[in-house]
């Protein structure tokens, strides 16, 4: 069976531009790290969470997954804000809080050590930069779950002494299935048409979830993946951790059956990889039957 690091073997990312810092030193943002002003990335545009945040934390959705209607309520945080939080998940707050330890650690330890587990060019494993890039019936779902496979990413957005300057993560949809997120600290932002950007602030034992771009093409278009980003803290170090669920990479993916009119059409998970590290957010677009 395949894996996602054999989806990316004919679209290598090289690593170049990951430069040994010493984070803990650093008082300024060297050049390598400042993120340049663009069109639609605009430097007005880099603010960071205020007052007028408190409240929009009120509107994210957050869904008890021990609700009697819990379908209900995914299904319509998934349609109008295409991501909530999730309490009541049964996942003990004991290994959250170890894994975060853990991932701590690890981004503690000298560049030179991390470096030995540097991701090969055309991997999806190891240490290194990001890689940028419900009408079902129950027979389908249970073949997606049952064939589902899972990767866990550990993310490091160290205290940034000029936070305006640069930027956590660049703004992105999710390629995969389902991405469910730990985040103790603030960092996270997602887009709203009518909104803007609205910073999904941590709620005590809760998790974030959102669809990426696989769900977007199985629901042909029903639950789109949203578009966020990380933003960096001048004082504190903060660590996020992002598990994704997807099916094989050979596995085929189109519009549900039920789906009159798809808008999407048929491939397997590796290729719309493939489509996805050349086209970027664009790859979407170039899935769609016109």
């Amino acid at each position: 069976m395949g894996t996602v690091s054999g989806a990316y073997k004919d679209v290598p990312m090289h690593l170049k531009h990951v430069i040994p810092l010493d984070f803990e030193s650093t008082k300024v943002v060297p050049e390598s790290h400042i993120w340049p002003e663009t069109e639609n990335f605009p430097l007005s545009d880099r603010v960071l969470p205020s007052d007028d945040d408190e409240k929009s934390k009120s509107w994210i959705p957050v869904i008890d997954l021990m609700a009697p209607n819990v379908v209900e309520l995914i299904g319509h945080a998934c349609e109008t804000w295409g991501i909530f939080h999730l309490t009541n998940h049964g996942i003990p707050s004991s290994l959250i809080h170890d894994v975060e330890s853990q991932a701590r650690r690890l981004f503690s330890l000298p560049t030179e050590q991390k470096l030995k587990a540097l991701r090969s060019a055309g991997g999806a494993t190891g240490y290194g930069a990001a890689r940028m890039w419900l009408e079902v019936s129950e027979d389908e779902l249970n073949w997606k779950l049952s064939m589902s496979q899972d990767a866990l990413l550990l993310n490091s957005f160290p205290a940034c002494p000029d936070p305006k300057s640069t930027i956590g993560l660049a703004p992105h949809t999710d390629s995969l299935l389902i991405t469910i997120l730990h985040q103790s600290q603030e960092g996270l932002q997602i887009f709203r048409d009518g909104f803007g950007w609205v910073t999904v602030s941590p709620i005590e034992g809760a998790l974030v979830v959102n669809f990426g771009n696989l769900m977007d093409i199985l629901s042909n278009g029903k639950f789109s993946g949203i578009l966020h980003r990380a933003f960096v803290n001048q004082i504190r170090h903060r660590i996020s951790v992002a598990y994704f669920c997807y099916p094989p990479i050979d596995s085929q993916v189109a519009p549900f059956a039920k789906s009159e009119c798809p808008i999407y059409s048929s491939l397997t998970v590796k290729e719309y990889l493939e489509i996805r590290a050349k086209h970027m957010e664009d790859a979407l677009s170039v899935i769609k039957i016109k």
